[in-house]
């Protein structure tokens, strides 16, 4: 047959065989090798097509037959895959043991009562991390060890159980294609056999698309970095307590209640804290809100000086720092103040000085999500320095105090699970307002009056000058805090409305 084909056509499918063994290997083949395994291949290319144009015709007549060129490559294949392998095999690590949710946060800033619900539901979580080059031993280890992990939540009660595990790829430099089955194993272990939400945080664009192919990433949860996948944790974690909080009070009538009345404070509370404490409707006369669409970048010092501190309202915004002689990426969430170095803690404004605290400064922000910002240039931070010294005083210490939150591997505090009995008999006054029975007069500032009636205006829909309880009700169903009629009807003729439970300005 291939006699009787004509000789361009023959010449033909050799080449179009060839071009596609060649663009297969040479050029597509990136996608799904490592660095070093591409590299080994266009090593083998270019030493074949030397040694067969250029080599091979250089040697004596009794050599040259003796070593072709696929030979040749042949040996040199299985030398350079011995290096590899060897310098894969140095990278190897131990399998890590597990960190639990405490020791594991994320760089959030929290208030202090949501830490502590935070510390409390701890026991939900765990970190592991997968460092080096796996093989297939390594990941037979790292198997066992999950197996234990697990079997071991079993004899722990339901209430303390894992829910989430973490698998931090942060550092994984290669995973072997026999250790893949393994990992897809202990997948279907944790997700089918036990019912726990796996998380992927830290795998790059080269590990992303081969753990897609081995079945790694399906039904699982990935995120660019360890502290995004931890940040989604805890925001699952509390969106499951508050859940658990509804479910139970559905079946206690005097914990809602409590619970209402808690939502409703919630509603009309804009800062009436003493002076001392730091609140965004004191720092908002002294700062510009500015809104900033996702991708958009919100400064570039490399381009053109920036001198603001910036206080993160809403949204998540990406910071390239300076790392040393490379550039390191952070994102951060809201209640986050960046740039400070700058405009607060930099006596001369923000040029760069040898050893200050311009050092440290991000060299670059751009908004990951929408985003809400307060930015104060450095004449308005000196102007709220000079007018209000305590509000200044507690921002500089918010900065203090967001430095020490962000420091890795720290641990998140518990609940204090005893109460001394001098606390329990005593009553004070927060126990008053929640149980509705506190009288207490509050000073408002010409700002927090002018808010009051910002509010009082949206929740009266009629404008008639006065807050119905089927408003109020629309209203805070409207905000995600839904309230029965009745419960609001009897909040507020506690509180003294009128007796339809109108409410007046």
């Amino acid at each position: 047959i291939i006699n009787g084909l004509p000789r361009f056509l023959l010449a033909g499918l050799l080449v179009y065989s060839g071009a596609g063994f060649l663009v297969e290997n040479l050029v597509e083949g990136r996608s799904g090798m490592t660095r070093s395994s591409f590299c080994i291949v266009w090593v083998i290319f270019i030493v074949n097509f030397l040694w067969e144009f250029f080599v091979k015709s250089e040697l004596s007549h009794s050599v040259g037959p003796l070593l072709p060129g696929l030979l040749v490559v042949f040996l040199l294949g299985i030398v350079l895959a011995a290096f590899e392998f060897i310098a894969a095999f140095v990278t190897k690590v131990p399998p890590s043991d597990p960190i639990t949710g405490r020791m594991a946060c994320s760089s959030a800033l929290r208030p202090q009562v949501v830490e502590h619900r935070l510390g409390a539901m701890s026991t939900w979580y765990a970190v592991i991390p997968l460092n080096g080059f796996i093989f297939f031993g390594s990941a037979t280890i790292f198997y066992q060890k999950l197996k234990q992990l697990l079997l071991a939540e079993l004899e722990k009660p339901r209430a303390e159980r894992l829910r989430l595990l973490v698998l931090d790829c942060t550092v994984l430099t290669g995973v072997d294609p026999t250790a893949c089955n393994t990992l897809a194993k202990a997948r279907r272990f944790v997700i089918e056999a036990n019912g726990l939400e796996l998380i992927w945080a830290g795998l790059d664009a080269k590990h992303t698309p081969e753990f897609a192919r081995a079945g790694l990433l399906k039904g699982t949860h990935n995120f660019i970095s360890i502290d995004v996948a931890l940040k989604w944790v805890e925001d699952e974690l509390l969106w499951r307590g508050k859940k658990l909080v509804e479910r139970v009070m559905s079946t206690h009538l005097e914990l809602e209640l409590i619970h209402h009345r808690a939502m409703l404070c919630s509603v009309f509370s804009i800062a009436v804290s003493s002076p001392d404490r730091l609140s965004s409707a004191r720092l908002l006369p002294h700062a510009t809100r500015v809104s900033i669409s996702s991708g958009q970048t919100i400064f570039d010092t490399e381009c053109a000086p920036e001198t603001s501190l910036y206080l993160l309202f809403a949204g998540e915004v990406e910071l390239v720092e300076p790392h040393g002689h490379r550039h390191a990426t952070r994102t951060i969430f809201p209640g986050s103040i960046f740039n400070h170095q700058r405009c607060a803690l930099s006596p001369s404004g923000g040029d760069f000085v040898k050893g200050g605290a311009c050092d440290s400064a991000p060299i670059s922000a751009c908004a990951l999500t929408d985003v809400q910002l307060l930015k104060f240039s450095q004449s308005s931070f000196a102007k709220l320095k000079r007018s209000e010294s305590s509000l200044g005083l507690q921002l500089l210490l918010s900065i203090i105090r967001q430095s020490e939150l962000q420091q890795p591997c720290r641990t998140r505090p518990l609940p204090l699970k005893e109460v001394p009995v001098a606390m329990q008999a005593q009553t004070s006054e927060q126990q008053l307002w929640l149980e509705g029975e506190a009288q207490h007069r509050v000073e408002l500032t010409d700002f927090q009056r002018r808010s009051f009636g910002q509010i009082f205006e949206l929740i009266d829909a009629d404008q008639s000058g006065e807050i119905q309880v089927a408003e109020l009700a629309r209203y805070m169903e409207s905000v995600g805090r839904p309230v029965p009629e009745a419960h609001l009807l009897q909040l507020l003729t506690k509180l003294g409305c009128d007796s339809d439970g109108a409410l007046s300005k």
